[in-house]
């Protein structure tokens, strides 16, 4: 009711605190009545209750963690790569321009979260290190001829 009464009267948006269900009330009407908010939501939410918060949902998210981890070699937790499906969104929607310089501030690690990417350690192939003491000496005696 509240956010049909901001959008009668002509509220640009709309700010409220959820511990998760009301906040996905909340989520769910203002983005179907393109009425933006801002939810704020106790710290210690668990993870299931945040993310269909987002409008990028589960899969919007870990794309986004597969791509930090792939490209850039940074090990997030979903939670810190929904900033980056936050700003692939944007990008594709027209909200950041290509000439804009965007940061993201990615603070949670994704040892949080390693359960969901043990079938892609397990097809990692195990190389033998038993010789990387004789190559490096070999690569340091190389480059000292140089």
């Amino acid at each position: 009711m509240s956010l049909s009464l901001a959008r009668q009267r002509g509220h640009a948006g709309w700010a409220a605190t959820s511990s998760g269900n009301a906040g996905l009330s909340f989520a769910a009407y203002g983005a179907r009545a393109q009425l933006p908010g801002f939810l704020c939501v106790v710290a210690g939410a668990p993870m299931e209750k945040l993310i269909p918060l987002t409008p990028y949902g589960i899969a919007g998210i870990l794309a986004a963690q597969r791509l930090l981890a792939g490209q850039e070699g940074i090990f997030a937790e979903p939670a810190s790569a929904c900033a980056l499906a936050a700003l692939i969104h944007d990008a594709e929607t027209g909200r950041v321009r290509p000439d804009d310089h965007p940061v993201l501030m990615l603070t949670g690690a994704g040892w949080k979260d390693l359960g969901r990417f043990s079938a892609d350690a397990a097809a990692v192939a195990q190389v033998s290190v038993t010789h990387v003491g004789t190559s490096a000496d070999r690569c340091a005696r190389a480059l000292a001829h140089r």
